[in-house]
C-alpha cells in the first residue's frame, strides 16, 4: 500500500506561494536600495548646493581680495546676488526632491516589511502542510506496522492451532 498525501496540492501551492513571496520581498528590498540610493544622492547635492551658496553668500558680503572692497562695479555685485538666488532657488528645489526621496524610501521600507510579512506567512503555512504531511507518513506507517503485526499474529496463531 502506498503511501498518499491527500493535501499535496495545498502543499505544492504553499511552496510556489513561498517562492512568489521570496521573490517580490527580494523586489522590495531592491526598491528599497535604489530609494535609499536616491535619497542619498539627492542630499549629497542639497548639501553641494548649500555649501555653494554659503561660499556664494560670503563671497557677496566679503569679496575675497580686500583691496577691492567698495570698488566693486554694480554689474559684478549684480552677478554675484544673481549667482546667489539661483544656488538658493535650487537649493529649495532640491530640498523638495529630498523630501520626496525620504517619502519614497519610507513607502519602500513600508512595502519591504509587508512583503516580509507576507513571506513569513507563506513559510509558516508551508511548514504546517509539511508538519501534517509528516505525521500523516508516520501514522501511514503505524497503520501498516500494525496490520503486519496483525498478519503475523494471525498466521502464528494458526500454525498454533494446526
Amino acid at each position: 500500500m502506498k503511501f498518499k498525501f491527500s493535501l499535496q496540492p495545498a502543499l505544492e501551492k504553499a511552496r510556489a506561494d513561498r517562492e512568489k513571496a521570496e521573490k517580490t520581498l527580494l523586489a522590495a528590498r531592491r526598491a528599497l536600495a535604489d530609494a535609499q540610493q536616491s535619497l542619498d544622492a539627492a542630499e549629497k547635492k542639497l548639501s553641494d548646493l548649500l555649501q555653494r551658496a554659503a561660499a556664494a553668500h560670503d563671497h557677496l558680503v566679503s569679496p575675497p581680495d580686500p583691496a577691492n572692497r567698495g570698488r566693486d562695479s554694480a554689474h559684478d555685485l549684480l552677478h554675484r546676488r544673481q549667482t546667489l538666488d539661483a544656488l538658493r532657488f535650487e537649493s529649495d528645489r532640491q530640498r523638495e526632491t529630498v523630501e520626496q526621496a525620504r517619502h519614497t524610501v519610507a513607502d519602500a521600507q513600508q512595502l519591504a516589511q509587508q512583503r516580509q510579512h507576507e513571506l513569513n506567512q507563506t513559510v509558516a503555512q508551508v511548514q504546517s502542510f509539511e508538519k501534517l504531511e509528516t505525521k500523516a507518513k508516520q501514522e501511514h506507517q503505524k497503520n501498516l506496522d500494525r496490520k503486519l503485526q496483525d498478519e503475523i499474529d494471525e498466521a502464528a496463531q494458526r500454525r498454533s492451532s494446526n
